[in-house]
């Protein structure tokens, strides 16, 4: 089985490295992974993503991390359950979490990061911790 090593500077993932070499993430500031540089390539794999986590456009194979997955959310591919979140599954459709959150009812039950994506991002998957302004 192969095994792929991540590379990370202050919880962010900013590459890995596998049988087939070093693969950089280059991203945005929310932390969406817009494109991919491996050793002997430019742009293996370049993307665009609506502020919710869908695909707006994207090129080239797929990595593991893409919207906002310089912060470890996984990209999950599966229909109602796109990403993971560390703590539970979230959706692009309609852009909200697919469990309640574990701190409800003292945070909103369902609603990704007070519905406004470009602002915040949840690092985790718990609201409380989600109202933090991107640095």
């Amino acid at each position: 089985m192969p095994v792929t090593n991540y590379h990370s500077v202050n919880g962010g993932i900013f590459g890995e490295t596998n049988s087939s070499g070093r693969l950089s993430y280059l991203g945005d500031r929310n932390g969406c992974v817009l494109g991919t540089s491996l050793q002997n390539t430019s742009h293996p794999f370049t993307a665009r993503y609506k502020p919710f986590g869908s695909s707006l456009a994207q090129s080239g194979v797929a990595p593991s991390f893409r919207w906002n997955g310089i912060w470890g959310i996984r990209a999950m591919d599966r229909n109602f359950s796109e990403y993971y979140v560390r703590a539970r599954h979230y959706t692009t459709n309609p852009g909200s979490w697919t469990a309640r959150d574990p701190l409800w009812p003292l945070q909103p039950a369902y609603i990704y990061v007070n519905n406004n994506p470009l602002k915040y991002v949840d690092r985790n998957g718990m609201q409380l911790f989600a109202n933090r302004p991107f640095l």
